[in-house]
């Protein structure tokens, strides 16, 4: 078995035929489907057994209340595979995807091959988001940083599972698993990997489809509470997986993962359409952490928003705007105008 694809669930009824279909259409064939189930009410566990037996095999495991981050371990503790892929089941792997992420994972003897993906909104679709070309690099302690600045942490990032083809045993010798959190997941399991200096490949193609809902549990939650808190919880994640790291590593990461947790909270508070006084709210209970002000005080002051926006050629108008910003957020002040970082 070459590639097993996760899948975590949820009462996906809407939606997992999509993406079962196009798991069936992949033209390669040497993969495994794991799907892992919390628990869902819905008909999502009628659907699978419909097609198992018929046009896709897939081994169904149960673990109720979980949340799809630790469904996903659960799927990587019976993977089988060379390799292991994620798919979400509201989304789409286009018919090449798994063929074309093996087969430069093989020729670039790569430990994560990357690819690009379609952001797919109710009434738009931006092909290529993240703007990948073919690439190849091997990241080490002086290279790391400045990796993350520009794809992980970038303006329209790429910093999620189901856009990778991971090697199993990488994974299995560097203990890599999801944290036990409902959101950002993907983004700290990325880190994680990130810190252990894999090889990583680029592929300069689309190869997914992120399928955009308005009812998503992300949005549903944003408007039901002040979700300033679950970006903090990702943001303390991330400082204990680099707690151990050294200073160079650890520090030009962390300041620039509490600007880009703003940018989200941002992002997500427009998407939901929320007033800007539940904006501003979000924000401040985000940034009023200290171990949070400390590190965008250095983002500042060690100029690593400078080194951001210089790798990313921004304007120096949106390198003021950026900066304004971040002064607001440390000072508990109102937020500039801040449309031109989502024009």
């Amino acid at each position: 078995m070459k590639i097993s694809v996760i899948m975590p669930t949820y009462n996906s009824a809407k939606y997992i035929k999509t993406s079962l279909d196009s798991l069936i259409a992949q033209s390669y064939k040497d993969f495994e489907v794991i799907v892992v189930d919390s628990g869902s009410t819905d008909g999502t566990l009628d659907i699978l057994s419909s097609y198992n037996g018929k046009c896709l095999t897939a081994r169904v495991i149960s673990a109720p209340e979980l949340s799809p981050a630790l469904a996903r371990n659960v799927g990587f503790e019976h993977a089988l595979g060379e390799y292991v892929a994620f798919c979400d089941s509201d989304d789409i792997m286009k018919p090449d995807m798994l063929k074309t992420l093996y087969e430069a994972a093989l020729v670039n003897n790569a430990d994560i091959t990357v690819c690009d993906f379609d952001m797919v909104y109710p009434h738009k679709t931006i092909e290529g988001f993240a703007r990948l070309s073919d690439e190849q690099f091997v990241l080490s302690s002086d290279t790391l940083a400045d990796y993350y600045y520009k794809f992980c942490a970038a303006p329209k990032p790429n910093n999620y599972v189901w856009s990778r083809l991971y090697k199993h045993s990488f994974l299995l010798e560097n203990d890599i698993k999801f944290p036990d959190t409902r959101y950002s997941e993907d983004h700290l399991f990325n880190l994680n990997a990130l810190l252990k200096t894999p090889r990583v490949a680029h592929i300069g193609k689309s190869l997914y489809q992120y399928i955009q809902h308005n009812d998503s549990a992300m949005r549903q939650h944003i408007r039901q509470s002040n979700h300033g808190l679950l970006f903090l919880d990702g943001f303390s994640k991330a400082a204990e997986a680099l707690a151990d790291k050294d200073k160079d590593v650890a520090e030009p990461i962390l300041a620039i993962y509490a600007y880009t947790r703003i940018r989200s909270i941002l992002f997500y508070a427009w998407q939901a359409k929320l007033p800007n006084s539940e904006l501003q709210d979000a924000v401040l209970v985000f940034s009023k952490n200290s171990v949070v002000k400390h590190y965008l005080i250095l983002c500042m002051e060690k100029e690593y928003i400078g080194r951001y926006c210089w790798l990313h050629g921004f304007s120096a108008e949106l390198d003021k705007t950026l900066r304004a910003m971040l002064s607001a957020c440390i000072d508990g002040s109102a937020l500039p105008d801040m449309s031109e970082v989502f024009a």
